[in-house]
């Protein structure tokens, strides 16, 4: 099974992660803090999704700072699904093998 961690603080693009993404081991985190701590904490996950812009004012590049320091936690398969296209192109050019795939969690999936 696919351990899928997707960053991601809007409700409805949650639902549709969650819908599209079946038979996938999915956590799912709202903020900058709880994307550090679960990232801490779990084994590494086999995809990451990344929303830049976060509630509470924080952003994804925070996050990406983070395992840019502990890269045994950066997962192989990166997707940046921000809307924000500068936020978007932040974490791509921090993270090489990161891609941008806008409004990914409209796409059904199959692992």
């Amino acid at each position: 099974m696919k351990r899928i961690l997707i960053i991601e603080d809007n409700e409805q693009r949650i639902k549709q992660f969650k819908s599209n993404f079946k038979g996938a081991e999915l956590t799912i985190v709202k903020t900058v803090d709880s994307a550090i701590k679960t990232i801490k904490k779990e084994k590494v996950f086999s995809y990451m999704f990344f929303d830049h812009d976060l509630g509470n004012g924080g952003d994804s590049i925070d996050i990406i700072n983070w395992l840019l320091n502990h890269k045994s936690k950066i997962a192989k398969n990166i997707y940046v699904h921000s809307a924000n296209p500068v936020g978007a192109q932040n974490i791509v050019n921090r993270i090489p093998h990161a891609r941008k795939a806008a409004m990914i969690w409209k796409k059904e999936i199959k692992f």
